[in-house]
């Protein structure tokens, strides 16, 4: 089992990671909002919702990475090392945005999001825990 061999990635480059892929939805909502959609459409924001679905499982599925992930040199892995596959991304990912999409409980969101900060050992979100996945350091990805 390769669980000990991997090293959880460090909380604020995962943090500037996850910022950089937020910016290329930010262009995107940019492009569709200067296109003449409303930037309250409820179809924007569900197709911007899908997207990022879309976009976070496959990356994570085929490349074990996003592009703000690789950018900063970090991987996503299962808990023992290997591939994450698609499906545990897509769980991640549908998790994340129904956690983002509740924003009657937003404190629930930020704690889950953010719970790596917190997590020591294994430095996961709570939606990371939820599939078994981790984000990694590159020397150990």
């Amino acid at each position: 089992m390769l669980e000990h061999a991997v090293r959880p990635a460090n909380p604020v480059r995962r943090l500037v990671a996850t910022l950089a892929d937020g910016l290329l939805f930010l262009g995107g909502f940019l492009v569709a909002w200067s296109a003449g959609t409303p930037a309250r459409s409820t179809t924007l924001r569900v197709v911007l919702a899908a997207l990022a679905v879309l976009y976070q499982a496959a990356f994570i599925g085929r490349f074990g990475w996003t592009p703000g992930y690789r950018v900063f040199g970090l991987r996503v892995v299962r808990v023992d090392g290997t591939r994450p596959g698609y499906a545990r991304p897509l769980v991640r990912a549908l998790a994340l945005q129904a956690l983002g999409a509740a924003r009657i409980i937003w404190p629930v969101a930020f704690v889950a999001e953010f719970w790596y900060f917190v997590d020591r050992r294994r430095r996961q979100s709570l939606y990371d825990k939820l599939v078994g996945l981790l984000v990694v350091e590159p020397a150990f990805a």
